[in-house]
């Protein structure tokens, strides 16, 4: 069984590929595991904007090579 920190965690690659969509002053400073994905990890990420706010975001990875 997988524990909740294993579940959070975000891959480097996919990291990169969401660093790549966001706005310019933004980082991701926060990922949190999401239960009831059947089909997919799903987790919240948190933006940090430029002004010092945030924001979330939903990202959705398939893990089953059926949906891939």
């Amino acid at each position: 069984m997988m524990n909740h920190d294993q579940a959070a965690t975000v891959r480097p690659l996919t990291l990169a590929w969401v660093s790549r969509h966001l706005e310019p002053g933004e980082r991701i400073v926060r990922a949190v595991a999401l239960h009831g994905g059947i089909t997919a990890e799903m987790r919240r990420l948190t933006i940090g904007t430029w002004d010092g706010g945030s924001r979330d975001l939903v990202l959705r990875s398939y893990v089953d090579p059926f949906y891939v």
